[in-house]
């Protein structure tokens, strides 16, 4: 799939605003 390798545009546009911090992303993985 495609997609798996581009999971950016899998990403809802409330979730690309996070992409500029890595801070919450890192905290969304450790959930």
């Amino acid at each position: 799939d495609t997609n798996s390798e581009h999971p950016c545009y899998s990403i809802p546009d409330h979730a690309k605003p996070l992409l500029e911090d890595p801070t919450p992303v890192l905290k969304l993985k450790n959930v």
